[in-house]
């Protein structure tokens, strides 16, 4: 049986794959060692992300998602609306999400507006790490801009592939860090971070969110065929899925003095 494209993406790029989900960051969240100097420059990182890259996507792919003009209980009609309940939902799970980020951080005395390495310290005067970018690491910056340019210049197919390989790669991600706390235990007075991590970490590998990245799934897999006899079309959006590994590789490190 031919695999699916979900399954055929996931199997272009195993060992980045594993590089992307298997990062020594979640290896230190999920045993309890990660800093709260380093979460909070991640945490800040990700709330940008998510209100400044994943929300224009999200917008794009509701802008961009195509119409039937076709009677109610057409497929086209069921798939339509089945496609607007899922991206309706993401939208409000994100606004969810930033506030309980917020909430968490507040709880824990995480500060998320944590300034990123300058761009050029590398290059610059030695005792010069302006701030040039603002809040954002220059990683964060790459992937919003390249969030906004899958949203409003590419197809309602390929921004598609964005958004589950987006939340495929998070919940696997999470999934490992979660199988790294099994045989740990919480200290009485646990540290900033770990106190954090105890509700993130549940929050970011429930079951609602399998469910979510499943729904996801499923529209993937409802894209036309045509990707299997459409080579260039099938290039676009396995060049959709390379780029988001990319990404979610050198995210983990963003905004932090280990890595921009």
């Amino acid at each position: 049986m031919a695999p699916s494209l979900t399954e055929h993406l996931i199997s272009l790029t195993p060992s980045s794959l594993k590089v992307a989900t298997e990062h020594p960051f979640l290896l230190e969240a999920g045993k309890g060692t990660l800093s709260a100097d380093r979460l909070a420059a991640w945490l800040t990182q990700d709330r940008l992300y998510g209100l400044m890259g994943y929300t224009k996507l999200l917008g794009g792919l509701l802008q961009r998602c195509p119409s039937f003009d076709v009677p109610p209980g057409h497929p086209k009609s069921d798939l339509y609306w089945k496609r607007l309940r899922v991206l309706g939902g993401a939208m409000s799970n994100i606004t969810r999400e930033m506030a309980f980020f917020e909430d968490v951080a507040r709880k824990n005395g995480l500060p998320l507006d944590v300034q990123p390495p300058s761009a050029s310290s590398a290059t610059s005067v030695k005792g010069n790490d302006e701030p040039l970018l603002g809040l954002l690491a220059p990683t964060t910056r790459g992937y919003i801009d390249y969030m906004a340019t899958i949203a409003s210049t590419a197809t309602f197919e390929e921004a598609l592939v964005l958004l589950w390989s987006m939340e495929h790669l998070y919940l696997t991600a999470w999934r490992f860090a979660l199988s790294t706390q099994k045989a740990l235990s919480q200290p009485a007075q646990p540290s900033p971070a770990v106190s954090a991590l105890s509700e993130l970490i549940p929050n970011w590998t429930s079951r609602e969110f399998e469910v979510f990245v499943e729904e996801i799934a499923e529209l993937v897999e409802g894209i036309d065929e045509e990707w299997k006899r459409d080579g260039e079309k099938r290039e676009r959006l396995e060049a959709v899925w390379k780029a988001c590994v990319y990404y979610e590789q050198g995210f983990w490190e963003a905004g932090s003095p280990w890595g921009h």
